[in-house]
This record gives C-alpha cells, sequence and structure tokens, in this order.
C-alpha cells in the first residue's frame, strides 16, 4: 500500500464531523480574555497548565472579526487543557507543541499524514523535525487575512487534527521537563530557519 493509501485510509478514522472545509471565518481581536498560564494562575477561563516557565496570562490575539467568538474561545480553552496541551505563543498570535513518537519513521508519517490535510486546506504550519520529535506551530499570516496577523479557526482545526492524527499513529507521551526540552529544541530549530531566509533576503 503507498503512502497516499495509507493517508487516506487513517484520515477516514477522523470522524465526519471533526473535518471541515469552511473557509476561516472573522474572529475579533477586540473580544479577548486571559488564560491561565502556569500553574495556579487564574483567569477568566478554565485554569489550564501552559508553559510552566510562564507566569503571566497570555491573550489570544485573533486575526480577524467575527460573531462567535464564545465558541472560539471554547475551541481554544479545550486545546490549552488537558495533560499534553497546546500553548499559546508569547505574543498571543499562535499555538504550538511538541510531539514525541517512536521513531524518525513515525514522525515523518504524522507530517505527511497532516500536510495531505494542510493542502486540502490551504493553511500550513510552521513545524521543525528532528529524529522522533515533531514542533508545531500554528498561526495566521497577514498575507492570508489581509490584516492584522493572529490565530484563526484553520489553526484551532489543524491543532485538534494533529493531535488527533498523532494518537492514531502511536505518539509518546512527554513529561512536563521533556515537553519544555522538545518545545525548546523545537523554536531553535525554527529560528535558524527564519534566519537563513533573512540572510538570503538580505544578500538577495
Amino acid at each position: 500500500m503507498g503512502l497516499a493509501q495509507r493517508c487516506g485510509t487513517l484520515l477516514k478514522r477522523i470522524p465526519p464531523s471533526n473535518r471541515f472545509a469552511s473557509a476561516s471565518p472573522r474572529i475579533s481581536a477586540t473580544h479577548r480574555r486571559s488564560y491561565s498560564v502556569g500553574n495556579g494562575a487564574s483567569g477568566t477561563e478554565p485554569q489550564s497548565s501552559l508553559a510552566r516557565e510562564q507566569d503571566h496570562k497570555v491573550r489570544p490575539y485573533f486575526a480577524q472579526k467575527q460573531d462567535n467568538v464564545d465558541e472560539l474561545h471554547k475551541q481554544l480553552s479545550a486545546l490549552v487543557g488537558g495533560s499534553e496541551p497546546w500553548k499559546l505563543t508569547a505574543d498571543g498570535k499562535g499555538l504550538e507543541k511538541s510531539f514525541r513518537f517512536a521513531s524518525a519513521n513515525v514522525a515523518i508519517k504524522f507530517m505527511n499524514i497532516v500536510f495531505l490535510e494542510c493542502d486540502g486546506q490551504r493553511h500550513h504550519p510552521e513545524w521543525a523535525n528532528s529524529y522522533s520529535k515533531v514542533f508545531v506551530r500554528w498561526t495566521t499570516h497577514r498575507w492570508v487575512v489581509k490584516g492584522d496577523p493572529g490565530l484563526s479557526i484553520k489553526d484551532l482545526r489543524m491543532a485538534r487534527f494533529c493531535d488527533e492524527i498523532a494518537v492514531s499513529v502511536g505518539r509518546r507521551k512527554l513529561t512536563q521537563d521533556e515537553r519544555e526540552g522538545f518545545d525548546t529544541l523545537g523554536k531553535k530549530l525554527l529560528e535558524r530557519v527564519e534566519s537563513g531566509i533573512d540572510d538570503r533576503g538580505a544578500t538577495a
């Protein structure tokens, strides 16, 4: 069975209610709520253990105006809560998370499946791979929304899709220390890529 067939088989396992094809709706940047960050912090949403090294509240910054802000906050709260949460980026404009798999082959399989969905949705992540580890960051860029960048509904849905695929291919659970270490590694890898792009642009 080829890669495309295997990916298609795994995609069929995702419940139809969790698949999506609608365009990214408009989200309000003015209806923002503080989300708990760290242990014991309080906010207007249910507590969530985002990053132990952060002890401040992060306000999600949404890319565009939209009416169903409450539903978006509900989806976001579910993603940043739980035992293996996504984290808001420091500026609140993105979601990021590290995944660990049994081998490099499984990590690449995860990325291939996610990429197929990304390509269909015309929405792609910033991500990095180091052997069996994958660091993923979702954000909606300025040239996509033609306005202020930030979080969009596609970021939330693709983050949930990543979680579902990670479980289906057999992710490994991470301790808090492992998660923080992998997050740091992933950010450094992305910084190297971005630095290389900036350098080439400066010399072009």
